[in-house]
């Protein structure tokens, strides 16, 4: 039997008031278990979860060093070690790491470290050597660590909006989704701007550039009606997917979208599930996520509601490059394997682990990678390897080329004599520049 929205909302709502000065309120959720019985244990594992600050981390500047001694350093790599063993999603993994560990020790490898910095960087360097995980980083910092300074393993609260159709039914799909953070597992690297600015016909909103981003940072509507939204990072707050649900309703009408992750570091999964809902017509199952610690698996589905319009059944264009990372993967994997969008880019970071933080003393913690998502359609993930795109093309052409492949799939199917013209011409304009991109390109 599926619990229903009140009565998991009626077992949150205790915690939620204790937690309230720390995290957003709990929104109800509904978990679809694989295995019998395993109902409160999960729902212990997203209270005891729900008191992180969902608020993304921020990049922190460069941290001032520090002089360490012996009894820190063997603290360090034996909590390291410890929390790998404990809660590494792969336990076998983990047990390679901490032979390669002890066997540099046993070389005095670590003998003569002196900075704090330089000990969290080899460690990272040491464990990301056998386990190939980016998410899997021993992070240090100068000012004592508070609860806030650690990312942790976040669960998502299954959020049902509000669709104005009055209150959500209490079989609504829901899930469990864990939020990625950004900058916690990938070493920091500029990603690049998105390339040329596009000719933009109308911007949706026209307060969108006075207003704060939270990670959406374009919301436009292109030459040919074609939907542009150019993301960032996902952020996790109700603001945040507030944004979202307008910028869909305001590009709503265009006759096809394009989503920019080039520059997408990752972020939050309740934002990202929430984008996904609006490209199907129902609910469906998005993903499996396997928890080593609560040793269950746990799906992921869209909602069966969104607050206003659907986009239907209309073509989705995502843009990649080497940068995106982590939940701008997950997205795009997604609805790849889905058949609901079209990947045109780079392939991808290749980080899928959530991740959680683990305090080892007062100035290091160790980002643990404790799950792994599983695609309903390959049984897997893009972990290592990335996602690659169906449309394999340098990162700055993507855009131009994302749009020109829309506009002569729109072509195609026009019937109207004037409007076949005018994205003849539009198209004509466009080859010629992608024809150019492709020519520099091969001379470089």
């Amino acid at each position: 039997m599926r619990p229903t929205l009140s009565s998991i909302s009626q077992l949150l709502k205790r915690e939620t008031r204790l937690k309230r000065r720390n995290a957003p309120a709990l929104r109800p959720l509904i978990i679809r278990h694989t295995a019998a019985g395993l109902l409160l244990p999960a729902l212990a594992f997203v209270v005891a979860l729900a008191s992180f600050n969902a608020a993304q981390q921020p990049r922190l500047p460069e941290q001032p060093d520090m002089t360490i001694d012996a009894a820190t350093r063997t603290e360090v790599i034996e909590g390291t070690l410890r929390n790998l063993r404990e809660g590494y999603v792969y336990p076998e993994v983990a047990t390679r790491m901490e032979q390669a560990i002890r066997e540099r020790a046993a070389k005095r490898e670590y003998e003569g470290v002196t900075s704090a910095k330089q000990l969290a960087q080899m460690l990272t360097e040491h464990l990301q050597a056998v386990s190939r995980d980016k998410h899997l980083r021993v992070n240090y910092r100068a000012a004592v660590l508070t609860d806030g300074d650690i990312p942790g393993a976040r669960i998502m609260r299954r959020r049902v909006p509000d669709d104005g159709g009055g209150s959500p039914s209490s079989d609504a799909a829901g899930g469990r989704r864990v939020v990625r953070e950004p900058d916690s597992g990938a070493p920091p690297q500029a990603a690049p701007a998105p390339d040329g600015a596009p000719v933009v016909v109308r911007r949706a909103g026209a307060d969108a550039a006075a207003a704060r981003s939270l990670g959406l940072e374009k919301v436009e509507t292109l030459e040919g009606n074609l939907g542009y939204l150019d993301f960032s990072v996902f952020d996790p707050s109700d603001e945040a997917q507030g944004k979202v649900s307008d910028a869909m309703n305001r590009l709503a009408d265009t006759d096809a979208l394009i989503i920019d992750l080039r520059r997408c570091r990752g972020g939050a999964s309740n934002t990202i599930t929430l984008l996904m809902s609006y490209f199907f017509d129902k609910s469906i199952h998005l993903s499996s996520a396997y928890d080593r610690i609560a040793d269950s698996t746990l799906e992921s589905w869209s909602f069966d509601k969104v607050p206003g319009r659907r986009y239907g059944q209309k073509d989705v264009y995502i843009l990649t490059s080497k940068f995106t990372f982590s939940a701008a993967e997950d997205i795009s994997y997604t609805l790849k394997n889905l058949k609901r969008a079209v990947i045109v880019g780079e392939t991808t970071g290749g980080g899928a682990h959530p991740v959680s933080g683990r305090r080892l003393n007062d100035h290091f913690f160790v980002m643990v990678p404790f799950a792994r998502y599983i695609s309903p359609i390959t049984k897997t993930n893009w972990e290592g390897t990335g996602v690659e795109p169906d449309v394999k093309v340098p990162a700055a052409h993507a855009l131009k080329v994302a749009q020109l492949t829309a506009l002569k799939k729109l072509s195609a199917a026009k019937r109207d004599a004037k409007d076949a013209a005018q994205l003849k011409s539009l198209i004509e304009t466009l080859q010629k520049e992608v024809d150019a991109l492709q020519r520099e390109s091969s001379k470089s």
